[in-house]
């Protein structure tokens, strides 16, 4: 409403924002001013460097990948200076700096030394960005300035040394007025000391930056700079950086970067001295004292020259100031040479020396005729294919008489292999026998397969190939090593590998490789020359690396075409016809590699013989060919191929003649199998006797022999076995059947025994004891029970189930008969009688613990130790019921004695403590301790203080020096009598001895579990170096280093058959460590009936019987499955059950029954048995399925496995299957009370099968992921071993098979991360776990928090390097390292890494400095960028602290500051969009880079939910769209916008759009119902305005605005009107003309309105000038106008002067009264909001205040004062209106009024500020008040309806009827608005309708008037009658501006003329 005013008082106004920035949506820009270029969020006239101006894009395009370096000056590489000055030089970096004034000077390991008019100037005008670094590497003497960035005008950054701070200041804009302002941040340095000082700027929050600035390795300090950026604005052209000028000291590097790079040197052994000293090669300081003043500076031994002639080339060989300048330095094995110090002219090379190619070299090299000369053919070939048979050295192409340059002959030689060349290790290695020189030009090829990765090649110590390059030692003044390299990493695959070293013509070296036979993309140069020193032998292998070479070639020259190599072998890739075998292996004619024969130590070409020659039965050769045989075997004929004639067959190397009656043969005799064919008989060959005879050798065919015999080697007839029923040979293996008779039957695999039951009696099988299931011997020698027995195997008899106390078991229902008698029985559980009991049995916890009814659960501890139990199981089915009783029976067990020592030492002066407190009874009953001591056979039990305690202590000083003591422990166990001893022996010395005590896992009684991992962790007070040790003749293999306190041994390592002593060596003192290892069960057997069967219809039996186990660690349990090429399959869980029935899936043809039998401490033995199982047709699946759902939880494995194998292996398993079975798992899960580790391995196991089917869905993924993180809670970490671990690693790969998503990604990684979080919760210190399962590579690792900085950590094809001060971002003390590579091949990534440090069983998040990440990557495809990424909370692919350093074509390697799930990524070239909706609802559609074409409608789709819009799209500019939206209806706030693009776009870079970034939540937004409101009253304004111009007289426009200003305001007020009318009313607020608020811009106006209803209105603040800021805007805008019209006054001509000297008299007077009176109601609710609300103590509201009291002062004072003024002036108002004078001061109170026929119009202002003055009051004062507010605002308006009606005030008639009825209508609307306080809300609609209509027609009628008089005015002037130019020319009526103002300023005529 304020900026109407606007049209009348002419005004200026401003509108700041972002600078130079022409498009700002939420304070972000997304558009530049010209000239300025786009970087983030900021807008720069010249982009930094790293990235280049676009004028086509105005951004900013990075032309810098990586680190983004200004300059870096390594001040210690700086070369080409003179030798006694730096005018000038070159910098390493190409950095364009030059000396200034006086030159710094070069120091020996010092750098510069600058002094404080030393300085440097550097042209190029590098510009740093708003994150960017300076790190120093410097030691100041004194301070000064030293480095500076700055342009012809300013400053823009530097750095000064103040002697004891660093100041470090910047230009910044602020960003509230673009003032470009400096900042500065300190840091403390020492002087005299070499310190790392960094530097720099980082952006922190929206409005602001961050200084960082740290010293050394201490902490950083952030200081945060708000309302500024970091922003450079230097003048390009003519911008310089400075170094010194005022800083004193030495400066090693300076290194500048945008960005947050790091970069180290080794700056705390840098040298002290000083500048005038050198270094001597001691290290010593020595001064410079042989030197002139002029130049007190020395390089080394007082030669006053400022470089080394030893490693700068340029520098001259001078040793004195004295002599020229400009001399140089030739080669030191050259007098004269050329400008190019290595060419050296003929004859000039030193004696020793010859001229080859320019060149001094040491002598001629190899293959040159003579020197100088050339070689062109190759100087070295061999291609490995002929040997002797001796291997004493090889032979060469074709000639087997040349003797090969390779010599070997000992045990450390090269394996020959065919079809691979030679085998070399680090053991096996071979030499050339002459010595080679190598020109500087020579090439090397050869084939290769690398097995393990090292050095390959190597001649002495300038020359080594590896499978990662070539290394060669170049020689310019001192030797420098280079290298080139090509990527061969550790790989099955052969590779061509040739390396290229080249002399240029640029006198340079450079290196180039050449993998299979193409050329690498980048060649390695270096300003240095190959001149090998001395010739040596060439070596192939003995050096760090294994594999194959075949064929190599050198030359002494460069080639550059290796295709005759590459193709020699005839095919167009060689390594096609390799074998890919390893030494040890041969290649079938099937292509599989098949194992040699294990005595083969040299390998083999068959599998038959370890003969390495091609021809069977050749003994010698020279080489693999057939024709290379040299000696046959024997006598066996060499021109025959080692095979003996026709009619003879080789016997031992003898030809033997073949038998008369045979027609060629193999062997002796005429019997089947010997001869070929019979002469007789012909084929088919029977044998060569007549029917019913049998030939005998030496005897011929004789009479067959009876039924029942076989015969003899002596032809003889013998009786068959008892067993047999016919028989080939002696024994029960040879029978021909069983003699089932005498009760004997085959058991499966040939052997006939006795049946189920019974035993061998005799010649006969007799029935065994009814207790009995199988016997030995007699009938009572049991070795399997009947069901609800178990065998003692101590007595050998079958008793009741015996248990350990302290373990947990099963009862299978299934021991019983009830399964025979009940079908599909439900059981019952009771417990009949205990008895023997030592301890209270608390029953109702022991049912509590049961969870299936099919078995009975007992938990450890749960039974009293010793007692008696009888168990009864009911089975009911329908009305079918059975019982059966099952005795239990608990087994006392062994007391364990635990104690914290072992054998070691203590000083005399120590007290001695060895602690049993730990030591248990599993059955909890009382224990006696008894400790005893021997000393050399003496008794010394007296030195312990108490014998009965669990601990012995021995004081003080009563042991002796030197002597050993046995102290002894006996643990006796009451009740029972049992016992056991230990003992420890300690030995005193008259030292101090380190106190260590041991913790020891999986190692119980001191005996070891060896399939476990078994840890000993030593605890001791302080740090001490620690190393373990195995006692000489015992071989264990660890997983933790042998310095490590904790000792981890590998599961697997131990041997049961030893008895193991590990020594553990503090400092000086060694403490032993002694064990046995638990042995497995043993003595049984295991037979599967049938043998054959049919998958899912044959019932199976599995049987193990006459297991026992040696060390009596009963009771023993057994697992029963299948192994196939799928692997082992568990069918059930380990139980008591020795026998199992189970159909079986089909699973090829390579199936296995197998038996794992597990002792008490889960040591176990594993056997199998072949079976065979054939395919069905077609098995009903829901037939398994039945099963599955109705059998009992515990028989879970087998059904679900038969369920899952059967169905998958037929590609029919469905989504409905999958949750079928997880839903089984889960339930089996729940029903186990604990999980060992055949349960856990069991349980992965069947989770394993079910992820095979690889079913794509979320659904799927969750369900498999929730059951595996259900399983891996549920584990105990101590049975978790490696067998588990590979089950689980299986599992998570198969997860991730099939279509890969990021679902698959994150459930795999969690996974794994739960699971290696379990195991490192148990693992020592430094213990080392690797799992590798088909791709996926699982690494753990425990470290203590200090050996965690400059770790590494390897995979395959990649590694993790933590950085330096990792260990600074650790609070704990030691932490786990769980890294795992996952194959992940989603969008063209070869595999993803997850990582994770846990601390406390927890994994925890990690943002340190950056990490070394290598990991492999996949191929790219064309128009792909590499790029390094982690997987964030949102699951998505981020780059946020993760960034690219360096690629090779198989690895990434990637710098990260957190720890996450990476991959590098080959992805399409990316551009990306914003799409952003600002607060107006105005969406924005921003791309990074251009559109190929214009975006268009058809390529996206807009959607809002249940919303119906329409929208219109407009390009903004070439990488900007604007969309407007337009709403018919409610729009609720923050609705989102939906974008999606139906198309790829692209962009005239031809890269894909990628990720569209959303901020597209919409306001709220209501439809301008009332819209027409606003027009309704511009139109009216309009027609006023028009109207006022015609008559000259403004006067209705004032009318008009008083009118809708006094409506506008009724929302103000607390009636509670509707929202229809407020919204209604709100349409008066006109807003022509934005008018700034001058306030605004200079007030800190973040007060908030404590006035409800203004608040509510929209006056958000409290401060009156704010409030009325517009308003003193426009007042302010006018007054600017009086100085340019009291210029314009005195301008000549002189209707200009006439006109402003005119409107200058009206601004004395009738500009401030206008001004006043309307915006007085403005003022007044503004003033009386302020006063209200007393300030408290801020100065700008308490001035404000005191203003508004002023003003509320002079409100109420203004009726007052014009009523007095009108009173006074009533006679002059009245009778002197021609008086110009009088009307040009106060017009604007009067002169629109008739004062003849109202004398009192001239007191309309009077009512006029009356009116609202009350107005303001009542709205302000009596908030809350709504009924007093609308009594008031009725008696107000019914008070003006009077006035206008009594008094008639306007001059015209017409005006004086129109301006009353508006009167009256604006009255009304008071009146009809009080209806909201206490009407009737279902009338409310009439009453907002009669508001509106009341409302327009009263502005209209007030509008009506001046329309009316306007009309009026036109017909008069158009009858009016016209005058010529002359006669009116004395006459003319003068209408000019100043009118509008005070219309009563001219003369009366005129006047007059106005009023008709």
């Amino acid at each position: 409403m304020k900026g109407v005013c606007a049209v009348l008082l002419v005004f200026v106004g401003m509108v700041s924002g972002l600078p130079n920035c022409s498009n700002v949506v939420d304070n972000i820009c997304h558009g530049c001013d010209p000239g300025y270029y786009k970087l983030w969020k900021f807008c720069y006239n010249h982009c930094p460097t790293g990235w280049e101006n676009n004028d086509s894009t105005m951004h900013c395009d990075e032309v810098v990948t990586g680190e983004k370096i200004l300059f870096d000056l390594k001040f210690k590489d700086i070369t080409d200076y003179s030798a006694t000055a730096v005018d000038s030089f070159s910098t390493p970096d190409g950095s364009a700096f030059r000396a200034s004034q006086n030159n710094p000077i070069p120091t020996q390991e010092r750098g510069f030394y600058f002094e404080s008019t030393s300085s440097l100037v550097c042209d190029e005008p590098y510009t740093y960005l708003y994150d960017h670094k300076l790190i120093l590497f410097v030691r100041p003497k004194s301070g000064g300035m030293f480095l500076e960035a700055k342009d012809d005008s300013q400053t823009h950054l530097s750095v000064e040394f103040d002697g004891t701070d660093w100041h470090y200041r910047v230009k910044t804009l602020r960003t509230s007025d673009s003032a470009y302002l400096d900042k500065e941040a300190t840091l403390t340095q020492d002087l005299g000391s070499w310190d790392k000082i960094r530097l720099g700027g980082a952006p922190e929050i929206e409005n602001g930056f961050k200084f960082l600035s740290k010293r050394n390795h201490e902490p950083e300090i952030a200081v945060t700079v708000e309302d500024h950026w970091l922003m450079s604005r230097a003048d390009i052209s003519t911008l310089k950086w400075y170094i010194g000028g005022g800083f004193t000291g030495f400066v090693y590097r300076i290194y500048f970067v945008n960005g947050l790079n790091e970069v180290d040197e080794p700056y705390s052994t840098l040298s002290t001295c000083e500048f005038n000293y050198y270094v001597d090669d001691d290290g010593s300081c020595k001064e410079c004292s042989l030197c002139s003043d002029d130049w007190p500076w020395c390089y080394k031994d007082n030669d006053c020259i400022i470089c080394d002639e030893q490693v700068v080339s340029s520098c001259s060989n001078c040793n004195s100031v004295t002599q020229e300048p400009d001399c140089f330095l030739c080669d030191y094995k050259c007098s004269n040479c050329d400008e190019f110090n290595w060419i050296c002219k003929s004859g000039s090379c030193v004696s020793g020396s010859v001229l080859v190619g320019g060149v001094c070299l040491n002598a001629c090299p190899t293959g040159f005729a003579s020197c100088p000369g050339t070689s062109t053919t190759a100087v070295l070939e061999e291609d490995f294919t002929r040997f002797p048979k001796d291997f004493t050295n090889f032979y060469s192409g074709s000639d087997s008489s040349t003797s090969h340059p390779f010599q070997t002959g000992d045990t450390s030689d090269v394996l020959p292999v065919k079809n691979r060349g030679v085998y070399f290790t680090s053991a096996r290695y071979m030499t050339s026998t002459n010595s080679f020189e190598f020109y500087h030009d020579f090439s090397i090829a050869f084939w290769v397969k690398v097995s393990t990765s090292g050095k390959i090649l190597a001649e002495s110590t300038f020359l080594e190939i590896s499978d990662s390059g070539m290394t060669l030692t170049l020689e310019n003044i001192t030797p420098t090593t280079t290298s080139a390299s090509v990527l061969v990493s550790a790989t099955p695959n052969w590779v061509f590998l040739a390396f290229v070293c080249e002399f240029t013509s640029s006198y340079q070296t450079k290196l180039t490789t050449y993998k299979d036979n193409t050329q690498d993309s980048t060649a390695s140069t270096a300003d240095y020359i190959f001149r090998h020193s001395t010739g040596n032998s060439i070596q192939i292998g003995g050096h760090d690396s294994s594999g194959f070479i075949y064929r190599i070639k050198i030359w002494q020259t460069a080639k550059t075409d290796f295709s005759s190599e590459y193709e020699f072998c005839g095919s167009s890739n060689c390594s096609n016809d390799f074998w890919d075998c390893d030494y040890n292996q041969y290649e079938d004619d099937s292509g599989n590699c098949v194992a040699c024969d294990g005595t083969c130590s040299q390998g083999c070409v068959r599998g038959t013989d370890c003969v390495l020659c091609g021809l069977v039965n050749c003994i010698e050769c020279d080489g693999f060919a057939d024709n290379q045989c040299t000696q046959c075997a024997g006598s066996l004929p060499l021109a025959n191929d080692c095979k003996c004639p026709s009619g003879k067959y080789d016997k031992s190397g003898v030809c033997e003649n073949c038998d008369p009656m045979c027609n060629g043969c193999s062997s002796s005799g005429h019997i089947s199998g010997s001869c070929n064919n019979c002469v007789n008989k012909g084929d088919p060959l029977v044998e060569c006797c007549a029917s019913g005879e049998d030939y005998v050798s030496g005897t011929g065919c004789v009479a067959a022999c009876s039924t029942n015999q076989y015969r003899d080697a002596g032809g003889n007839c013998q009786s068959c076995d008892d067993s047999c029923d016919g028989c080939t040979a002696r024994g029960n293996s040879n029978c021909q059947f069983c003699n089932t008779a005498d009760n004997f039957e085959d058991d499966g695999s040939g052997y006939c025994v006795c049946n189920s039951g019974h035993y061998k009696n005799g010649s006969v099988c007799s029935p065994c004891h009814d207790s009995c299931k199988e016997c030995l011997g007699s009938a009572t020698h049991c070795t399997a029970c009947n069901s609800s027995l178990v065998l003692d195997s101590t007595i050998n008899q079958c008793i009741s189930f015996a248990i350990q106390r302290q373990g947990s078991y099963y009862i299978s229902a299934g021991f019983t008969s009830l399964f025979t008698q009940v079908a599909s029985p439900r059981f019952e559980w009771s417990l009949l009688s205990i008895s023997n009991n030592q301890s209270e049995f608390d029953e109702e916890t022991f049912w509590k613990n049961q969870l299936v009814e099919e078995a009975l659960y007992i938990v450890a501890y749960s039974l009293p130790a010793l007692s008696e139990l009888e168990f009864e199981v009911k089975a009911t089915s329908g009305s079918s019921e059975g019982r059966e009783r099952i005795p239990v029976r608990v087994l006392p067990s062994s007391p364990s004695i635990v104690l914290d020592r072992v054998n070691g030492y203590i000083g005399v002066e120590q007290t001695l403590e060895i602690d049993a407190t730990d030591s248990y009874d599993p059955d909890s009953l009382p224990l006696e301790f008894q400790w005893t001591c021997l000393n050399n056979q003496e008794d010394c039990t007296y030195l312990i203080s108490n014998t009965t305690s669990p601990l012995c202590r021995v004081e003080p000083f009563k042991m002796q020096a030197t002597k050993s003591y046995i102290f002894t422990l006996t643990l006796y166990k009451s009740l029972t009598g049992s016992s056991v001893t230990e003992s420890v022996t300690i030995t005193a010395l008259g030292v101090e001895v380190p106190q260590v005590k041991f913790s020891k896992q999986n190692i119980y009684n001191n005996i070891a579990n060896p399939q476990k991992t078994v840890r000993i962790t030593a605890i001791y007070e302080g740090d001490h170096q620690v190393s373990w040790a195995v006692k000489e003749g015992l071989s264990i293999d660890f997983d933790s280093p042998l310095n490590s306190p904790t000792l981890a041994i590998k599961q697997g390592s131990l041997s049961s058959e030893d008895q193991y002593f590990l020594s553990l060596q503090i400092e000086s003192f060694t403490y032993g460590i002694e064990f046995s290892v638990n042995k497995p069960p043993q003595l049984g057997e295991f037979s599967v009936i049938p043998r054959e069967g049919t998958e899912l219809s044959t019932t199976f039996e599995f049987r193990a019987s006459n297991w026992i186990d040696p060390e009596n660690h009963i009771p023993l349990t057994y697992s029963f499955g299948v192994n196939s090429t799928l692997g082992l399959t568990h069918l059930n869980t380990k139980n008591f059950s020795s026998y199992f029935y189970s159909e079986l899936p089909y699973l090829g043809n390579q199936v296995e029954a197998y038996l794992e039998v597990y002792d008490y401490y889960e040591t176990k033995s594993t056997t199998t048995l072949p079976i065979k199982v054939l395919e069905a047709e077609n098995p009903d699946k829901e037939a398994l399925k039945s099963k599955l759902r109705e059998g009992f939880v515990l028989e879970t494995p087998k059904y679900l496995n038969l369920f899952i194998l059967s169905t998958l292996n037929r590609s029919n398993f469905t989504q409905t299957d999958f949750r079928f079975c997880v839903d089984s798992i889960d339930n089996y899960l729940d029903s186990l009370p604990y999980t060992d580790t055949q349960i856990a391995k069991t349980s992965f196991q069947m989770l394993k099968f079910v992820s095979r089917a690889q079913l794509n869905s979320t659904e799927v993924t969750n369900l498999l992921h929730e059951t595996t993180q259900k399983l891996i809670t549920k584990l105990d970490p101590s049975t978790i071993t490696d067998e588990v671990l590979e089950e689980f690693t299986e599992l998570a790969q198969n997860t991730l098979e099939g279509e890969e998503s990021i679902d698959k990604l994150q459930a795999a990684q969690e996974s794994i991360t739960k699971m290696n979080t379990k195991v490192l919760s148990v693992m020592g210190q430094n213990e080392e776990k690797r799992i590798v399962k088909k791709g996926l590579e699982v690494l753990m690792t425990t470290k203590n928090k200090q050996d965690l900085d400059n770790s590494n950590f390897t995979f395959t094809g990649g590694y993790l390097e933590l950085p330096s001060d990792f260990s600074s971002y650790l609070s704990g003390s030691q932490y786990g390292v769980s890294i795992a590579q996952i194959p992940f091949k989603q969008e063209n990534t070869s595999s993803v890494l997850s990582i994770d440090f846990v601390k406390d069983s927890q994994a925890i998040p990690l943002q340190t400095s950056n990490s070394t990440l290598v990991i492999p990557v996949a191929e790219p495809a064309p128009n792909q960028v590499l790029q390094c990424e982690y997987l964030n909370s949102s699951n998505i692919w981020d780059t946020f602290g993760c960034s690219l350093k360096a690629q090779t074509q198989s690895q990434a390697v990637c710098e990260c500051n957190h720890f996450s799930v990476f991959r590098a990524e080959f992805s399409t070239r990316k551009f990306y969009a914003s799409f952003l909706v600002d607060s107006d609802n105005v969406g924005t559609l921003s791309f990074t880079e251009e559109l190929s074409s214009d975006l268009s409608k058809k390529q996206f789709e807009l959607s809002v939910q249940n919303i119906d819009f329409d929208y219109k799209l407009n390009k903004v500019n070439s990488t900007h769209y604007e969309i407007k939206f337009s709403f018919e209806q409610i729009v609720p706030e923050d609705q989102p916008v939906e974008l999606l693009f139906k198309e790829l776009l692209y962009s005239k870079n031809q890269s894909v759009l990628g990720e569209v970034k959303y901020d597209s939540k919409l306001s709220e937004y209501k439809p301008d119902i009332f819209g027409w409101v606003s027009v309704f009253s511009l139109v009216m304004l309009g027609l006023n305005i028009a109207s006022s111009i015609a008559r000259m007289n403004p006067s209705s426009i004032w009318t008009f605005l008083n009118t809708i200003i006094l409506l506008s305001y009724i929302p103000l007020s607390s009636i509670p009107i509707s929202e229809r009318v407020s919204e209604f009313l709100s349409g008066f607020e006109l807003e022509i003309i934005p008018i700034p608020n001058i306030f605004e811009y200079t007030l800190d106006y973040d007060y908030e309105n404590p006035h409800p209803k203004a608040l509510e209105f929209g006056i958000d603040t409290k401060l009156f000038l704010i409030n009325t800021g517009e308003i003193l805007t426009i007042f302010s805008a006018n007054l600017l106008l009086i100085p340019f019209a009291w210029l314009l006054s005195k301008c000549k001509y002189k209707k200009i002067h006439k006109f402003f000297s005119k409107l200058l008299k009206n601004y004395q007077y009738g500009f401030f009264l206008r001004f006043w009176i309307q915006g007085y109601l403005d003022f007044c609710i503004a003033a009386g909001n302020d006063v209200l609300f007393p300030p408290e103590s801020e100065l700008v509201p308490i001035l404000s205040y005191l203003l508004s009291i002023l003003v509320v002062i002079l409100a109420f004072a203004s009726p007052f004062l014009v009523a007095l003024f009108a009173k006074r002036n009533s006679e002059t108002i009245k009778s002197s209106k021609e008086s110009s004078k009088f009307y040009r001061k106060w017009g604007s109170l009067f002169y629109e009024f008739d004062y003849q026929e109202s004398e009192e119009s001239h007191y309309f202002y009077v009512m006029f500020l009356s009116i609202r003055l009350c107005y303001s009051f009542n709205l302000v004062v009596f908030t809350g008040f709504p009924l007093l507010q609308c009594m008031v605002n009725i008696v107000m308006m019914f008070c003006s309806v009077a006035f206008m009606g009594l008094i008639r005030p306007d001059e015209e008639k017409i005006l004086q009827v129109t301006n009353f009825l508006t009167e009256v209508g604006v009255a009304l609307v008071f009146v009809e608005v009080s209806y909201f306080i206490d009407g009737d809300s279902d009338y409310y609609y009439i009453a907002e309708t009669c508001i509106i209509y009341t409302t327009i027609a009263s502005i209209g009628m007030q509008s009506l008037g001046p329309l009316l008089l306007s009309f009026m005015s036109l017909v008069k002037w158009i009858k009016k009658p016209r005058h010529s130019k002359k006669q009116n020319k004395g006459n003319s009526v003068v209408h000019d501006s100043s009118t509008i103002i005070n219309p009563t300023e001219n003369s009366g005529e005129n006047f007059e003329n106005r009023k008709n």
